[in-house]
């Protein structure tokens, strides 16, 4: 695995958090200072430490995608693989075309001894590339883009009533439906088939949502399953096709 650390994240934003917090709050842990102590423990090897650090800064609301890097990195060094893949799983949605992070998350999942069925296969990411290596917004931004300009060249069209934009049009029009509808899609499954990490070593699926339900199967850190229902603090889960069961809602990490 790649040992590269990340050592900065957008001082920017970490200017903006320190000024959002409430001046007491900010003047005992900063989030530069809780950063920058997280970067010192984990060269320090004291890797328990670089993850409280580091949790402290996502549980105080930062979100982007080298903090969630270097927590997975802090989280596969203190020996908790489910929580690193989820780490890491985290920055892939903000920072996806990232070679480390990719890296980092390949070694991590290899590591997983539960592997799903139906996982995307390596052709369908060469086919698609786009939908893996651009973000959420991004596509959003060149689909509202490309579509407003084919629409601009209609109307141009249309006025001047000249049909060399004919080429223009399908030029315009293909990647304006290929990001629209790839956006849309990435819409839908976030919204409908909402996606987990398993964080502890080995969890029990059961058939209900008492501790003496039978238990159905077990799975292992670093899992991926999608989500169905939830209720009184239970989410019923689905691994493969035919596996699906109730577990804590505490033992995922929501994607």
């Amino acid at each position: 695995m790649s040992r590269r650390l990340r050592l900065c994240i957008p001082i920017l934003v970490l200017m903006l958090a320190a000024g959002a917090a409430p001046p007491a709050a900010a003047q005992e842990d900063p989030p530069a200072q809780l950063f920058v102590e997280g970067l010192n423990a984990y060269k320090a090897d004291d890797y328990p430490a670089a993850v409280e650090r580091f949790e402290s800064l996502v549980t105080g609301g930062l979100a982007t995608g080298k903090l969630y890097y270097n927590l997975g990195n802090a989280y596969l060094k203190a020996g908790r693989l489910g929580h690193a893949v989820w780490g890491y799983e985290k920055a892939l949605r903000l920072i996806p075309g990232d070679p480390d992070l990719r890296f980092n998350l390949a070694h991590a999942r290899g590591l997983v001894q539960d592997q799903p069925e139906g996982e995307t296969q390596p052709l369908a990411r060469v086919l698609f590339f786009w939908r893996y290596q651009l973000r959420d917004d991004q596509l959003q931004w060149l689909a509202l883009g490309f579509n407003l300009a084919l629409w601009g060249a209609l109307i141009v069209r249309r006025l001047a009533g000249r049909r060399p934009f004919r080429s223009w049009l399908l030029l315009l029009a293909l990647p304006a439906l290929l990001f629209a509808a790839t956006a849309g899609y990435n819409r839908f499954e976030d919204r409908y088939r909402r996606q987990a990490i398993v964080l502890p070593d080995q969890l029990s699926v059961r058939a209900g949502r008492t501790p003496g339900a039978t238990e159905l199967f077990v799975l292992h850190a670093g899992t991926r399953v999608r989500i169905q229902a939830g209720q009184e603090g239970h989410l019923r889960i689905a691994f493969g096709r035919d596996k699906i069961g109730w577990v804590p809602a505490g033992d995922l990490g929501l994607l």
